[in-house]
């Protein structure tokens, strides 16, 4: 029975991997899904720019959503994971989630464990600060510094976006490998790292350092599907915690990943996975007697250790695997608080940064415009209709000027484009979506030669956009954004961010992200823009 239960769990978390990632031609093509359904979460952690990836990954969303300029809460981002949390909690860590799978299989290789220890509890604690330092507050400091789509631990931390996206990104795609650098190999080491510690302990990542288990353990006390152990049954002979590998000191504790081993080990059935109350459980009976000739005297004995063991349950304290009524009733309280705090420190931060740039800084960020375009920023704002500083810019806007140089040292300013359609594109070569959209801006550029199009560069260095560049040959007005100079204009969330101006300067449509078809959609962009 204890071998069907792990069977089960495998095969849940195989098909969980498999459902996440059904874009099996992806992975030829080196292409990334870009439909519908990346509008939607799945509850473990997988790479939105996984070749296979249907759906964006959770933590992922919540810094792209932290970020974002005009929203004081993510609250979609935030209503998805309180929905996960409440249903599931870690269970998602021990049934749902591909990297997961892929340390336990790890683990499995047959040499000398690590066990647990306070070595191990005090790292657990690790995971918390990963949440609130690299998923919370780097993004957030670094939007209100000016930075634009940076989330820093997708792009610096996440050991499972390398193995997803980068390796199988850069292996399909022969110009990607061109574009290699140190972030890269940074990552590559860092999940070398993550893998050689599977093998000599139990799921590493999960228990030290990954953001979304630390989120889910403020629910996992009281998520609906989890492991329960019924008090009436349960004799505190703590041998479920002593088998368990992760550092629990009990059951379905915020360390407990619901992988169901204490349930396996224990001898009486008191712990059961279940949505409700441990109804249905095998009680703890004594063996039947078997009369001999010294029948009398075994039952006697029998009958001696049956009172004394029931003496001993009458008089048990609660132990590291069950819960006394008091604290039954305290705890929900107590991880409702933790929660409300959690989200609380989100509100906060978030207001704080998304407030935008001071008045001051937005007409620093606006010196570099044309003069032909007015006299500064805030005047373009009230007379001519565009965004003031700071503002997400939206149809009907006039689209804020600024002065660039190309990459070939041609210099000019968006005002002195005024009376062709211009396709405005920020992006990065160090994002895969940005890349995967590029060959259809191009062939819009062939297909209308009357087309402006400025690909602003977000790049931290001039160096790594010019190989780009040079790669791929594309004939666009190649722009690198010193200092996010431009994109401060044009504040957004994430990139890749495409904006399409008419003839007579006014922003007539805008698109965060790279839409499934950005031929097609891009195409009737212009065509309304008058093209």
């Amino acid at each position: 029975m204890t071998v069907l239960a792990g069977f089960k769990r495998r095969v849940v978390q195989v098909l969980a991997m498999l459902l996440y990632n059904l874009n099996l031609p992806g992975f030829v093509q080196g292409s990334i899904w870009q439909g519908a359904s990346k509008a939607v979460c799945v509850p473990g952690l997988n790479c939105y720019s996984c070749p296979g990836a249907l759906a964006s990954c959770p933590i992922g969303s919540l810094q792209a959503a932290l970020i974002a300029s005009d929203q004081k809460l993510p609250l979609y981002i935030v209503g998805t994971l309180l929905a996960f949390g409440a249903l599931f909690g870690r269970t998602v860590c021990g049934w749902l989630c591909p990297f997961g799978l892929i340390q336990e299989l790890l683990h499995k290789v047959p040499l000398p464990k690590l066990g647990k220890g306070a070595w191990s509890r005090a790292l657990s604690y690790g995971k918390y600060i990963v949440l609130f330092v690299c998923v919370v507050a780097i993004p957030l400091l670094l939007a209100r510094l000016g930075e634009v789509g940076s989330p820093f631990f997708c792009a610096w931390l996440c050991p499972a976006g390398t193995l997803e996206a980068g390796i199988p990104l850069t292996l399909a795609d022969p110009a990607l490998r061109s574009l290699v650098g140190a972030q890269f190999w940074w990552k590559l080491g860092l999940l070398i790292a993550v893998f050689a510690a599977c093998l000599c302990i139990y799921r590493p990542f999960c228990r030290f350092l990954c953001p979304l288990g630390a989120l889910y353990s403020f629910f996992n006390r009281f998520a609906l599907l989890r492991y329960r152990v019924d008090a009436s049954v349960c004799t505190a002979c703590g041998t479920c915690t002593a088998a368990c590998k992760a550092d629990v000191r009990k059951v379905s504790d915020r360390e407990c990943i619901q992988c169901g081993e204490c349930a396996k080990h224990c001898e009486h059935g008191a712990i059961s996975f279940t949505l409700t109350g441990p109804k249905g459980i095998r009680r703890h009976t004594m063996p039947e007697l078997k009369l001999t000739r010294t029948g009398a005297e075994a039952s006697t004995r029998a009958c001696a250790r049956l009172s004394a063991q029931r003496a001993q349950e009458t008089q048990l304290k609660p132990s590291a695997s069950v819960d006394s009524p008091a604290r039954t009733l305290r705890k929900p309280r107590a991880v409702l608080a933790g929660a409300a705090a959690m989200l609380l420190l989100i509100l906060s931060l978030s207001a704080a940064c998304t407030a935008g740039p001071s008045s001051e800084d937005g007409a620093a960020a606006g010196q570099g415009s044309s003069p032909a375009a007015g006299s500064n920023a805030e005047d373009n704002a009230t007379d001519a209709g565009t965004a003031a500083p700071g503002e997400r810019v939206k149809e009907g806007d006039i689209a804020p000027d600024f002065f660039y140089a190309t990459l070939d040292g041609t210099t000019s300013s968006l005002a002195e484009l005024k009376g062709e359609v211009v396709l405005l594109n920020f992006w990065a070569s160090w994002c895969p979506p940005c890349v995967a959209e590029m060959p259809d801006i191009e062939r819009l550029r062939v297909a209308y030669p009357e087309l402006q199009v400025l690909a602003v560069s977000l790049d931290t260095g001039e160096a790594e956009m010019r190989a780009f560049v040079e790669e791929r040959g594309y004939d666009f007005a190649w722009i690198h954004d010193v200092g996010y100079r431009i994109a401060n204009l044009y504040p957004e969330s994430a990139i890749p961010y495409t904006i399409i101006i008419n003839r007579d300067g006014v922003i007539t449509a805008t698109f965060l992200g790279s839409p499934p078809d950005p031929f097609a959609t891009y195409e009737s962009a212009i065509q309304a823009a008058g093209i």
